[in-house]
């Protein structure tokens, strides 16, 4: 009497179910995986940005102005501990976003972040003498101001 083998594996259909199922998970995860990837790498700009501004004010506490205080070769330099420095413009240390300074006067600065590389999809981010925080979110130099825009 002869035995019949009892046939083990997956069907075609089991393993194009599977695929179809982790085809359409990974359609909804990745989405939110690169807003992750650009939150995370916004910090680097919130960093850069909040240590500009303390070295900002080490400037104005030295000299009693704003006015002269360059990205690079003011005493102290305000790229300092930010990243690297090139022709007044600061790289921050993940090379995502380069920082300015703008609107430069006696009494008033501007610092503005602005992405580059894997983050250009991100609006520029900046910083004013009064703290305020403002982000492009869009990307379309529309500005919105407030501390929720950092987020």
């Amino acid at each position: 009497m002869m035995k019949l083998k009892q046939q083990r594996g997956f069907t075609l259909m089991e393993v194009m179910v599977t695929v179809a199922i982790v085809g359409i998970l990974a359609a909804i995860a990745f989405p939110s995986y690169q807003d992750s990837l650009r939150k995370s790498r916004r910090t680097d700009a919130k960093n850069a940005l909040t240590q500009a501004v303390a070295n900002m004010e080490r400037f104005y506490n030295q000299n009693n102005t704003y006015a002269g205080a360059t990205m690079c070769t003011s005493t102290p330099t305000i790229c300092a501990t930010l990243g690297t420095c090139t022709g007044g413009v600061c790289t921050t240390t993940e090379g995502n976003y380069t920082i300015a300074l703008s609107n430069l006067a006696a009494t008033t600065f501007r610092i503005t972040a602005t992405p580059g590389g894997p983050q250009t999809v991100d609006g520029p981010l900046r910083i004013d003498h009064l703290n305020f925080k403002e982000h492009d979110a869009n990307n379309d130099t529309t500005f919105s101001g407030s501390e929720n825009y950092w987020k």
